[in-house]
């Protein structure tokens, strides 16, 4: 698979010796992404991966997710690519689960969602539940972001091989959030998951669609304030492609927007506010009381 995609590639387009050195690399990286998705196999994951690559959007393997705006006939059509998706069946449904692969350490944080700043995933999942797959009705049962980078163990004395395998395995472990009580039982149960219950999916599925169609109003109104976001440390200028462009200098400018870090209880609770449910977990009636 590497050797038929880096042949694909223009000679010119690494310097001598870059494209041998990359392929085996890839092929490395491949092989053990192979035997460590057999291992998670072995260790309960009862997954299976049914798409890869799928592409979302007018014309593709998958409808778009497409949100109303209340401009007249203004519409944000969202299309994209989702790396992997996984069903599997137990207590007679069928779950699936959305995987992004990064090539660095990537987690989801609850309060990355509510500021808006890690919703790819979220978007995944609900063009999954928009479009079923051909698979019929499908239950959610995770949202993750699974590493691709060279896996290096550190350790003081010398180790086996089954003791650097399974740190590799725990190295290596997906991120993000399971799902849902019942999907509980579908993965590895010698690992820690994160969780979100049914009702936490349902509520940051409603505030994904009003997350996307306040961004879409500040676009069609034209906001393009440069007010980059600085987050523990970090600042949404460290990877950005478009610094060139924008010419944001925080030294001289200094615009950042300070994002508190929350605690996932608190990040949920600010979640509840902005959706309409109240403190106490209850969906808001149409009119506007709870049940």
């Amino acid at each position: 698979i590497v050797s038929k995609e880096m042949e694909a590639l223009e000679e010119n387009y690494f310097p001598p010796g870059q494209k041998e050195f990359m392929a085996r690399i890839l092929t490395e990286n491949l092989l053990l992404m192979v035997r460590l998705m057999a291992e998670r196999v072995t260790a309960g994951d009862a997954f299976y991966p049914v798409r890869w690559e799928a592409s979302f959007g007018p014309g593709k393997e998958l409808n778009a997710l497409t949100v109303q705006l209340d401009r007249e006939g203004k519409e944000i059509i969202l299309t994209g690519q989702i790396d992997r998706v996984d069903l599997a069946d137990g207590n007679g449904k069928t779950y699936f689960r959305v995987i992004d692969y990064k090539s660095s350490d990537k987690d989801l944080d609850l309060d990355e969602i509510y500021y808006g700043l890690k919703l790819q995933l979220l978007v995944y999942m609900a063009v999954i539940e928009k479009n079923h797959l051909g698979e019929g009705e499908l239950s959610p049962a995770g949202m993750f972001y699974l590493s691709a980078k060279d896996l290096m163990i550190q350790a003081n004395t010398d180790v086996t091989d089954e003791e650097i395998q399974k740190e590799m395995i725990k190295e290596s472990r997906m991120k993000g959030f399971v799902i849902g009580e019942e999907s509980k039982e579908l993965y590895p149960q010698d690992i820690k998951w994160k969780h979100l219950s049914q009702f936490d999916h349902d509520v940051l599925m409603k505030y994904l669609e009003a997350s996307i169609k306040s961004i879409g109003e500040e676009i069609c109104g034209g906001n393009d304030e440069i007010a980059p976001y600085v987050r523990g440390g970090r600042s949404g200028c460290d990877f950005c492609p478009y610094r060139p462009v924008c010419g944001y200098d925080a030294q001289f400018m200094a615009k950042e927007r300070e994002l508190t870090t929350l605690k996932h209880s608190d990040a949920m609770a600010k979640i509840l506010e902005k959706t309409g449910y109240g403190k106490n977990r209850k969906k808001p009636t149409e009119e506007g009381g709870e049940h």
